[in-house]
């Protein structure tokens, strides 16, 4: 068996990019926080979330990400909730609104945000616990 213990991202505020999560996580809490080195590049980091799954927040002194050749690019990172409308209305109740609304489908509801630094964020609630209908 295999599950998503962690996300690694760096960003350029850390406590903005905190702030996002908070509210669309707001049963997290910051788990741990610290200063780090990344060869000779100092940076902050919190990690975010549960006792099983967080997300790390790296914020560089330089204001740099950490480049990885030929890494490619993520196109969004998903998360399952189970009240879809309650995160809308929290996110939009702090400024931030939708990139993106899924197609409506009978069996799932799926929403996307975009975090500070621009990450895709998307949410997704499921209205069956059937696997067939709800990856239809």
């Amino acid at each position: 068996m295999f599950r998503m213990e962690h996300i690694n991202m760096t960003v350029t505020d850390h406590e903005a990019s905190l702030a996002f999560y908070q509210l669309a996580f707001p049963q997290w809490s910051v788990r741990e926080q610290g200063k780090a080195h990344w060869g000779s590049r100092p940076y902050d980091w919190i990690h975010f979330g549960t006792d099983t799954n967080y997300i790390t927040l790296n914020q560089f002194e330089d204001g740099l990400a950490i480049s990885r050749q030929g890494a490619g690019n993520v196109n969004h990172i998903g998360f399952e909730t189970q009240d879809i409308a309650g995160l809308i209305a929290r996110m939009k109740g702090a400024g931030h609104q939708p990139s993106l609304a899924g197609p409506e489908h009978q069996y799932r509801q799926n929403i996307y945000f975009a975090d500070p630094d621009g990450f895709e964020i998307e949410f997704v609630e499921y209205m069956s616990d059937d696997p067939n209908l709800r990856n239809l």
